[in-house]
């Protein structure tokens, strides 16, 4: 299951990045996916025309005290990917 990303990550660590560049750059992947993801999913539940506050769920869903406190401070590896994926699986869900 951790063959794709240690595959991205080795083709990062190939080109020469330091190791603090590859987990930022691989952070802000997660963050970026994890904001968009939510973006869509509010979009589909709130309407189309509801933008301002679909992005607010999705600063919130990054910002939020459980996120902060049981994903980010805990540093489990696979829950970040979780939570990065869970918008986009239950919006495909959906």
């Amino acid at each position: 299951a951790s063959l794709p990303t240690e595959v991205a990550l080795s083709l990062l660590q190939s080109l020469g990045l330091p190791f603090f560049a590859i987990q930022a750059t691989l952070f802000g992947f997660l963050l970026f996916s994890m904001s968009l993801g939510m973006y869509f999913l509010s979009l589909e539940f709130f309407g189309k025309d509801q933008k301002k506050m679909a992005a607010l769920a999705a600063l919130f869903y990054i910002i939020n005290p459980y996120m902060m406190v049981q994903v980010w401070h805990r540093f489990v590896h696979s829950t970040f990917f979780l939570a990065a994926g869970l918008p986009l699986i239950l919006l495909f869900w959906k």
